[in-house]
């Protein structure tokens, strides 16, 4: 027989608020390389500010965008592309995981981001050889980001039914893209990610991001202002400074890479070029260490896919090398194969079940005849005590109660069924600020709704159950600094349910 030849895999997704991208990197006994691409436009408000808001709707064009490009595989690393979050280099002390941990969280929960929000850390740690042979301190490379956007991303595989193996920035993917099998320098280099939004600067050596800084950047002035672009590079003469104040004897860095995925990235490098003139500049092109199949896409678009094609290089990395907002999972090669062996698990479950089931027949049987024997000596214990007839006064009662209770929830203006349909058909961001019933049946309510959308849903929503449904004094007002509240009054005919 032939060796079995496994093929490991994992899909790259990278959320945005107008489009998603997928790229899909598999190997079998080789190199890891790109087998598929594929980018899709997002309706809107499908994820807003980075948080998905419609998780069944977002799957569902992930899934008709995997079915059109060919994917397979059930592992996926995703990253988002907003800037709500915290990413910085630090250099501490050897500590214990956990007081590393601690010390990353008293920062994080410091940021103004976080003020009044959980969030997510991940860390990864590099030492630098020291000629004693132990060093006394480790730089570490931390981010965060909210809870909620995570808890929405894990929400997002759940429903996809895969397994999420890691959550990353987009920047970061981008890093480990141009890093990936590729020796740039053997000194220390710049890496410089442009993102509508801001440039991401980030000094390698020896394999890891030893120093970092987000600078923001607004796009229509950096195109069109030359004072502002001067700005932005003063920033970045700044970001160097402070870099050699932390490793001077690191020396200055001397090749800087860019890789710009802003509406006119040659515009950058250029401004670059022109700018750093002691610093080799290099434009990133993805064909230049990428096994990548240019027939995939045009060349004008391969740099789209960098963020997500660095997410699926992310599974072949060893456990736990990079940092992930989650805690990291791995699928592990089969040991045996797929097939038989979930032949046999069916197998072994119908047994099983076979089995449970007689088992709880014969159980069940066993304790209705206990349950009528018990009740015939009750019976005729209460027959012989003369209580038969308190016995079956107390019955009537009970049962009297019962057609009570019935003859209210049958009944067409049940209020209670009007608040269970009302609670059906209602978004789950909407609440139920004042309800009015009139003589007449005519229903006068007060709502509240997180998004906007939910309003005119509502609307539609109770033209179903209803009639003459009108919505009048739709309000929109702050109730924090980050969230806004949406308001209105309902009034519909009541005809019973």
């Amino acid at each position: 027989m032939g060796k079995i030849q496994y093929i490991r895999s994992a899909i790259g997704l990278e959320i945005t608020n107008d489009k998603i991208v997928l790229a899909q990197v598999q190997s079998q006994d080789e190199a890891p390389y790109v087998s598929r691409v594929k980018m899709c436009s997002l309706p809107a408000n499908c994820v807003v500010d980075g948080v998905i808001v419609d998780s069944n709707r977002l799957a569902q064009l992930i899934r008709m965008t995997m079915n059109d490009g060919g994917f397979s595989g059930q592992d996926l690393i995703v990253s988002f592309s907003d800037r709500e979050h915290v990413k910085a280099t630090e250099q501490f002390p050897l500590l214990s995981r956990s007081e590393l941990t601690l010390e990353l969280e008293m920062r994080v929960a410091a940021n103004r981001l976080f003020y009044h929000d959980n969030f997510k850390i991940g860390y990864q740690g590099f030492k630098e050889d020291s000629e004693g042979g132990r060093c006394s301190c480790e730089t570490v490379l931390y981010a965060a980001s909210s809870h909620a956007r995570i808890a929405s991303i894990q929400g997002l595989a759940d429903t996809l039914e895969m397994t999420l193996i890691a959550v990353d920035l987009s920047s970061l993917a981008i890093v480990r893209t141009v890093m990936w099998k590729h020796e740039i320098s053997e000194e220390p280099y710049m890496i410089i990610v442009g993102e509508p939004g801001g440039l991401d600067c980030f000094i390698v050596w020896s394999g890891a991001i030893i120093f970092t800084q987000s600078l923001r950047i607004e796009s229509s002035r950096f195109f069109e202002e030359p004072e502002y672009v001067d700005a932005v590079l003063a920033k970045l003469t700044l970001f160097l400074r402070s870099y050699t104040n932390q490793y001077p004897h690191l020396g200055p860095v001397s090749v800087c890479v860019c890789v710009s995925r802003l509406d006119r990235g040659v515009f950058l490098f250029d401004k670059l070029v022109a700018y750093c003139e002691d610093i080799d500049c290099r434009l990133y092109s993805i064909d230049s260490n990428i096994p990548f199949d240019s027939s995939l896409v045009e060349s004008t678009e391969s740099n789209d896919f960098t963020v997500a094609i660095g997410l699926g290089f992310k599974f072949f990395e060893k456990y736990n090398q990079t940092l992930s907002l989650t805690s990291p999972h791995k699928r592990r090669v089969p040991a045996f194969n797929r097939q038989d062996l979930l032949i046999f698990i069916i197998v072994i479950f119908l047994c099983f079940f076979v089995v449970k089931g007689v088992r709880l027949y014969i159980a069940e049987q066993t304790r209705i005849l206990e349950t009528r024997l018990v009740q015939v000596k009750g019976s005729i214990k209460a027959l012989e005590s003369g209580k038969a007839f308190d016995q079956q006064k107390q019955q009537d009662t009970y049962q009297h109660q019962i057609n009570q209770y019935t003859r209210l929830h049958q009944h067409p203006f049940s209020k209670v069924t009007l608040m269970k349909v009302l609670l059906e058909a209602f978004p789950e961001d909407v609440s139920i600020v004042s309800l009015t019933v009139s003589e007449k049946n005519q229903v006068k309510l007060d709502v509240a709704a997180y998004y906007p959308s939910s309003i005119f849903n509502i609307q539609n929503t109770l033209k179903f159950f209803f009639s003459n449904v009108d919505i009048s004094h739709i309000q929109t007002k702050k109730i924090s600094n980050h969230a806004e509240e949406n308001t209105c009054h309902i009034r519909f005919d009541w005809r019973g349910l």
